[in-house]
């Protein structure tokens, strides 16, 4: 069993649900930090899921945040983890406007 860092993943949200990872067959990820970007001039909502992509899809009862609103050119560090993701599970998300709300993940990998 080997456990190294997990390249940080970045991806800009659109405004329908978009992947920001999910973890390959024979690997375990602990997820340690979300950061969140708002890179507008203005107030945006977003939302993240967390969920097994073998049995569901993204959906308010799998939100981590739901219609959270981030004031303009402002970054977070959410409230997260650590949390261990097996293989098949997926995290997601989206924003009330698309390429303006960057979500940055960081963790380790565990194969």
């Amino acid at each position: 069993m080997a456990i190294s860092a997990l390249t940080p993943v970045v991806v800009t949200l659109g405004a329908t649900d978009t992947e920001i990872l999910t973890v390959p067959a024979g690997e375990t990820y602990r997820l340690d930090g979300i950061l969140i970007a708002n890179t507008d001039g203005s107030s945006h909502t977003f939302r993240i899921h967390l969920y097994d992509a073998t049995l569901g899809s993204p959906a308010q009862g799998n939100a981590l945040y739901y219609d959270v609103t981030i004031p303009a050119n402002e970054t977070w560090s959410l409230p997260f983890g650590p949390l261990a993701l097996p293989a098949g599970w997926k995290l997601s998300g989206l924003a009330d406007a698309a390429d303006v709300v960057n979500v940055v993940v960081t963790g380790f990998v565990q194969t």
